[in-house]
Order: structure tokens, then sequence, then C-alpha cells
């Protein structure tokens, strides 16, 4: 677990994003935290080894060591023991739900479909190419770089031998952040947060932002 000074800090929200693997040593398992108020990455969690259900207890701990953050994990395959035990662990008013993506049989989380992942995609491009969002990890960017169209499918994944679980869970985070205005608690905290959440089709984002890879990286790491 990395995460960036200062942070966590009472004065501000964050999300966090979950991309549940196995935990057999294959891929991995990756929490992504962001600050809402600065859009930056303040923490990063990896691991291969951890199992679902004791996932849960992990980003449990870090969404109440955040301030009570908003958590959107996704929902398919592992992700729904992962968000099971989290049910009877973290607030459920701060488990990310949806009327489009949530999976009815948990109630929270966010399903990827061949539909909702080039739109979760998209939407972090945007906001990466607008400086939207800051990343601090070096293994993020890698993942990042490695990321592109492959041009049989028209599929936006990670290059043959090379991962995305960071990638994904990134994404994740920035739907929350699109969405936590909904969710926000009515307090002093409100005013504080410039709300963003724009909508924006796939199509616009390929034509306006090409499949180049190029992502604004800060220098400075986790």
């Amino acid at each position: 677990y990395q995460y960036l000074v200062g942070h966590p800090n009472i004065n501000y929200n964050y999300v966090v994003g979950v991309d549940v693997a196995a935990g057999v040593g294959n891929d991995k398992s990756v929490i992504e935290i962001v600050c809402c108020e600065s859009g930056e990455q303040v923490g990063e969690y990896r691991s291969d080894r951890i199992s679902p259900d004791i996932l849960a207890q992990k980003v449990a701990d870090l969404g109440h060591a955040f301030n009570e953050a908003l958590v959107i994990v996704e929902s398919n395959n592992h992700g729904l023991v992962t968000l099971a035990g989290l049910r009877n662990l973290y607030p459920l008013a701060r488990l990310y739900r949806d009327s489009i993506t949530t999976d009815k049989l948990v109630g929270s989380g966010y399903r990827t479909t061949s539909k909702t992942k080039p739109m979760m995609l998209g939407k972090l491009r945007a906001a990466l190419a607008n400086s939207d969002l800051t990343i601090y990890s070096s293994i993020l960017a890698g993942e990042l770089a490695s990321f592109a169209e492959v041009e049989q499918t028209g599929k936006l994944e990670a290059r043959e031998g090379c991962f995305d679980d960071c990638v994904m869970a990134m994404a994740l985070a920035n739907v929350a952040l699109t969405k936590q205005w909904r969710y926000i608690i009515s307090d002093s905290k409100q005013s504080r947060v410039d709300w963003r959440p724009g909508f924006l089709t796939f199509e616009a984002i390929m034509n306006e932002f090409g499949s180049s890879g190029n992502y604004p990286v800060k220098d400075q790491l986790l």
C-alpha cells in the first residue's frame, strides 16, 4: 500500500475504486483512492494473494480511514464476494450503485459489460487528457502506457503480456468521482467541491484524443 503524504485529510472527500482478482497469484486485486477536491491519486494498494473476502475488510478499513469514502467495486466474478462482505462491514449508503450498472444480486457495485466498459475507460481517458485526474503511481502509468485500442476488435485493453488491474480500478474511481455529488452528505464540505458530472460518448472521446496513449503523469511517485 502506497499513499500520498498529507492524506487522508479530515477536510476532504474521497472515492475508492476496487478491481477484484481471485488472489491466487495471477491477476492482482487493486484499490485506487482519489481525492474529490483535487482529483489527485492519493493511495494505491495491490496484491495477487489477497482473497476476495479478505479484500472486503481491507477496502472497508481504507474507506473508513478516508472519511467514509464512496466505494465502487467491479461486481463481475470475484467482485460479488467482496461486495457481499462489504455489506456487513461498510455503510450501505457509501457503496456505489446506480440503476444501470449495479448488480441486482448484491444491490451495489459496477458491472462491466461490452457497453459499460468502453464508456468507463473513455471517461477515464478524457479525465486524464483534461488533467481532471493527477496520477503519481509509476505502476499505473506503466499500465496506461500499455493500454491501447486493439485494431481487430476495437476494444481498449492491455497489450499481450501486460496488466490492466490498476487501470480498471482507477477507471472505477473516476466513475465514482463524477457521481459523488449524488451521495455526498449535506454538510459544510459540500460547498467546497467543484463537481463536473459530464457525460461523454466513447466515439467522441476516441475522435478527439485518438489512441496514442499519451497521458499526463506527474514526476513525483507515491
